[in-house]
């Protein structure tokens, strides 16, 4: 869910053999550059219109952002997910509260475990910075705004939360 340009999508697919992979990014010029850059996918617009179920792991990156209505988007999350299928999400927030909020209203109301919950704000903070030393640096554009953020908001944080069904 908000697969971006599909590198890290094809990257887990090729990595480990997935049989079956689907990305979904809101945005139609990045929805139109996987379709062309990555064969084995599937890309489509709305997740939370989509009617997937049964996967075994639902990737989530960033998409806090890109929905309005969380409660919506937290209820196709749960939905999406088969018998002990793994939802892993990565999520940039200025406000630590209402990220564990919603990690909780996966918790208590969509009944989905916890395993796993860390802030890696250092490690991001580290790799982008190697990006921005290797080759002159060009590697590091798209990550910009984001270096940028780190480096002017002291509450701007990196989470990983690791959940099953």
């Amino acid at each position: 869910v908000n697969c971006g340009l599909g590198y890290g999508l094809a990257f887990l697919k090729d990595e480990y053999n997935f049989k079956k992979c689907i990305g979904y990014n809101n945005d139609q010029n990045m929805l139109e550059a996987c379709k062309t850059k990555h064969s084995g996918i599937s890309f489509y617009k709305d997740f939370i219109l989509s009617k997937q179920k049964d996967a075994n792991l639902v990737f989530c990156f960033d998409a806090f952002d890109q929905y309005d209505n969380k409660s919506v988007l937290l209820l196709r999350l749960s939905q999406a997910l088969a018998d002990e299928g793994i939802l892993c999400i990565v999520q940039n927030s200025t406000h630590k509260t209402e990220y564990n909020n919603f990690i909780e209203i996966l918790e208590r109301v969509h009944g989905l475990k916890k395993l796993h919950n860390s802030d890696i704000t250092a490690h991001v903070f580290s790799a982008i910075r190697k990006y921005e030393r290797h080759k002159g640096g060009g590697a590091s554009i798209p990550y910009a705004d984001i270096s940028t953020k780190l480096n002017r908001h002291d509450d701007f944080r990196y989470y990983v939360t690791v959940m099953k069904r």
